[in-house]
């Protein structure tokens, strides 16, 4: 039985539409960053126009971006194509 923390993120409404191996990787990463592993350990980049925020590759159609905000790292899954709108949010 898996007891992480990040458990509650398989009923976020984003991963409704995700396919169960896209999930499976997000869940992985997820549960990396809680280990304190390092973001480019996971394949991350960063994002130049935004200081102190990575974005992962999921596949082909999605992305997932991590930051940290207040000590807590905070965590958005986009699709590619909606990546620069996310990464103007910011």
């Amino acid at each position: 039985m898996n007891t992480s923390k990040f458990n509650n993120y398989n009923q976020l409404s984003c991963f409704s539409g995700l396919p169960r191996c896209h999930r499976q990787a997000v869940q992985s990463l997820l549960e990396a960053f809680e280990s304190g592993r390092n973001p480019y350990e996971l394949g991350a980049r960063k994002v130049r126009s935004l200081k102190g925020v990575w974005r992962f590759r999921i596949g082909r159609k999605y992305r997932l971006l991590c930051w940290e905000e207040d000590g807590q790292r905070k965590f958005e899954l986009v699709t590619r194509q909606a990546l620069e709108c996310a990464i103007a949010r910011r």
